[in-house]
């Protein structure tokens, strides 16, 4: 699979927010200006790194993968791919391009936060070397009710630079 990491500038925005709107639903309670705004947010350098992966063949834009929480020690790294392009191998490709450019920037310690559901993502953490450490909480100002009766659970995985392969 032939495929390249590139940031989202403003000529690539809507490639990103067409992803943002199938990641979190395109029916929100949030208005569209507001949605629109926090996909803005979400890609500013000063929060995140975010990287989408393109098929180089064709261009098309298959998902992205990102490091939130920048200014804080601990960067909790993510993958999401669309779902026309999942299970075709496109993480596993994409996942290693990204921790070696985190690792140009020495950065070699990274926590994942999965549903517990997400089986192909634990999976694919796993095969790049992430250990299972446990549970936790998410918390969140969102109303939702598995949040109110106690909170969403997420399996919290570490993982220390990148298996060479």
């Amino acid at each position: 699979m032939n495929i390249c990491l590139n940031k989202f500038n403003d000529d690539a925005f809507m490639d990103y927010y067409a992803i943002y709107l199938e990641e979190h639903g395109e029916e929100s309670v949030f208005p569209a200006q507001l949605r629109e705004k926090m996909a803005r947010h979400a890609i500013d350098p000063e929060h995140s790194i975010i990287r989408g992966i393109w098929q180089t063949d064709t261009g098309d834009v298959l998902g992205y993968c990102e490091v939130n929480n920048v200014d804080e020690p601990e960067w909790e790294i993510g993958i999401y791919i669309l779902e026309r392009h999942r299970f075709q191998g496109v993480g596993k490709v994409a996942v290693p391009l990204f921790l070696d450019e985190l690792s140009a920037m020495r950065r070699h310690s990274f926590v994942a936060k999965i549903l517990p559901d997400n089986l192909a993502s634990r999976r694919l953490f796993e095969g790049l070397g992430a250990k299972q450490m446990g549970t936790e909480l998410l918390t969140s100002v969102i109303s939702d009710e598995s949040i109110e009766s106690g909170g969403l659970e997420l399996v919290r995985m570490m993982m220390h630079g990148r298996v060479a392969g």
